[in-house]
């Protein structure tokens, strides 16, 4: 929203979205930013994406390394065609890496203009990218939000807590954030999706109740149903 922390927002979308080259089930997959703050936050993230280190990720100084194999670094490179074709603008990275080991590293990449229509939107990406959705209220950004299947994790940026509660409310996602990235994660909450990102929760006794058979016993103790004997 355009009261946010903008730093934080920019620090928060990029550990989000770059974290083990967006290959987390939480990562930043869509970036919904309110028109006001639409160009600082822009520049604050193509800086932010001038800062990711591609390399070996046994190396402490590494951002991250390469995809996982040439199915999804394909996936990568369609989704930035389309979006591309459709209109939208590459404003960092927008390729494959060169010079490393495999041909599967992909540069830290933002677009901007990103449309409901494209396949970045629709699908998940899985990759380091940064697609850029404008939005004019919070009214606008659910609506937005609503044309994707999945509903795993979301983010809010905000300073006004009765914003991030409509959002949090509202929002279709099994874990809503605010002002903390989507790929938090604790092992004693209940994790889980909603629409195709899954069904239930795992996490502390939630997963214990996943692997358990609940049984229902109901006992009718009135007095005509009890013989003497066993009163």
């Amino acid at each position: 929203m355009d009261d946010a922390n903008l730093n934080r927002a920019a620090r928060s979308t990029a550990e989000a979205c770059f974290a083990n080259a967006g290959q987390v089930c939480t990562s930043g997959e869509r970036i919904i930013v309110h028109d006001n703050i639409h160009d600082q936050f822009v520049s604050a993230m193509v800086r932010e994406a001038g800062n990711v280190k591609l390399g070996s990720p046994f190396e402490a100084e590494t951002t991250y390394g390469p995809l996982i194999d040439e199915q999804l670094a394909s996936k990568v490179d369609r989704h930035v065609t389309d979006a591309v074709g459709k209109g939208g603008k590459v404003r960092s990275g927008g390729k494959r890496a060169a010079g490393f080991p495999t041909n599967l590293y992909y540069e830290a990449t933002v677009i901007d203009g990103v449309q409901t229509s494209m396949m970045i939107n629709r699908e998940e990406t899985f990759g380091p990218v940064v697609p850029i959705i404008r939005a004019r209220s919070l009214h606008e950004a659910l609506e937005i939000a609503d044309t994707s299947e999945y509903g795993l994790s979301a983010s809010i940026f905000t300073e006004n807590m009765n914003t991030a509660f409509q959002f949090a409310e509202r929002m279709p996602a099994g874990t809503v954030e605010i002002n903390a990235p989507p790929t938090y994660w604790h092992p004693f909450y209940p994790t889980g999706g909603m629409r195709k990102s899954g069904i239930g929760r795992e996490g502390g006794k939630y997963s214990l109740l996943e692997m358990s058979q609940l049984k229902t016993v109901i006992i009718d103790i009135s007095s005509e149903s009890i013989s003497d004997q066993a009163r």
